[in-house]
């Protein structure tokens, strides 16, 4: 009919809204056409008559019920689209607005723009963050849009309800809900990591290859590779490594096979002058609709450091989004466990 439906995707969805629509009518004009066809049976005399002519008249009720539902289905979808869109305006000029205050917003959290501040500019910067915050809340919810109601898809004249017609409601009703656990799983993770060195000395660990390397072979890795890029004040740290799945569930074993490729960055800003930096977090698991965003620190305490890191692992996979979340987690949280041990060894020496 269409190309697929996009999550918070508003032209995606009207288009996906405009083939239902034009399905039911195809639907429509066929239902006429056989039912013009079918005129003749009255002629048909006897119990065969009487029985093929109930057969027919149950058909042509079943794909006019199926029809009606695909519109008013279709015509939820549209004017969703049209919902998310406003949606989508409202959270792209709150984000401008932050910009303009010298702030940025990172999956729904507001942050401080990377680069130099006067310690004024950072100071006033932090002081606007809980108003943009506040002007910000909801609007991720927003863009993924409410789903229809039960009301709102089937319209004011629901009209007979076969199999096909509830199935259809029931996949709308599906496809527009990104926020239940079904459909989109989130799971926060959040982890530090102590070590007895300073901010400077831990920075100058994590941007060197070789212990890149080590950290990629404590992994398990069957293969891996590692790319360590400066521009300007900004360094980003990418490691891609292909992991085996023998210890993975079944379930996930059947969607990517013995062998799973992982690519995780870390794109790090300047250090202040207290040597503490800000960062940021992706991990992407293969061609899978599940990954890892967040933010990291580093940070001076005491006589050491602590690197923190706080993102949101997320599973958008229909029905099984949340085991899949649940089955990612502890290896992502393992590879945290291997990075505290990596790195507390390498800087021992």
């Amino acid at each position: 009919m269409t190309d697929p439906v996009v999550l918070g995707d508003p032209a995606g969805c009207s288009r996906l809204g405009g083939a239902m629509r034009r399905e039911a009518a195809h639907l429509t004009d066929r239902t006429a056409t056989l039912a013009g066809s079918g005129a003749g049976l009255q002629q048909w005399r006897g119990p065969a008559g009487s029985a093929a002519r109930d057969r027919v008249t149950g058909a042509l009720t079943g794909l006019a019920a199926t029809a009606r539902a695909l519109d008013q289905a279709g015509a939820a979808l549209q004017r969703y689209a049209t919902e998310l869109a406003e949606a989508h305006e409202r959270g792209r000029r709150a984000a401008d607005r932050a910009a303009r205050d010298g702030l940025r917003v990172v999956d729904g959290r507001v942050l401080e723009a990377w680069g130099p501040a006067t310690s004024e500019e950072a100071e006033r910067r932090r002081a606007l963050v809980p108003e943009h915050q506040a002007r910000w809340t909801g609007c991720p919810r927003r863009w993924a849009g409410p789903a229809p109601s039960a009301a709102h898809v089937r319209g004011a004249d629901p009209g007979p309800a076969g199999p096909v017609a509830g199935a259809a409601r029931w996949a709308t009703a599906a496809t527009l809900t990104p926020a239940t656990p079904t459909t989109v799983a989130r799971m926060r993770i959040r982890a530090t990591i102590d070590y007895a060195a300073t901010p400077d000395e831990v920075f100058a660990m994590l941007a060197d290859r070789d212990f890149q390397d080590r950290k990629a072979n404590a992994t398990g890795a069957l293969e891996h590779e590692v790319s360590i890029t400066t521009r300007g004040e900004q360094t980003e740290i990418v490691s891609k490594r292909t992991m085996p799945t023998e210890d993975f569930p079944d379930f996930v074993k059947g969607m990517v096979g013995d062998r799973l490729p992982v690519t995780e960055t870390h794109t790090w800003g300047p250090a202040a002058a207290d040597g503490s930096r800000r960062g940021e977090i992706t991990v992407a698991v293969g061609n899978l609709p599940v990954g890892l965003k967040g933010t990291l620190a580093l940070a001076p305490a005491g006589t050491g450091t602590t690197q923190s890191v706080d993102g949101e692992l997320k599973a958008r996979i229909p029905i099984i989004g949340g085991k899949v979340e649940k089955a990612a987690a502890p290896a992502i949280e393992a590879a945290i466990d291997i990075e505290r041990t990596t790195g507390r060894a390498w800087l021992n020496g």
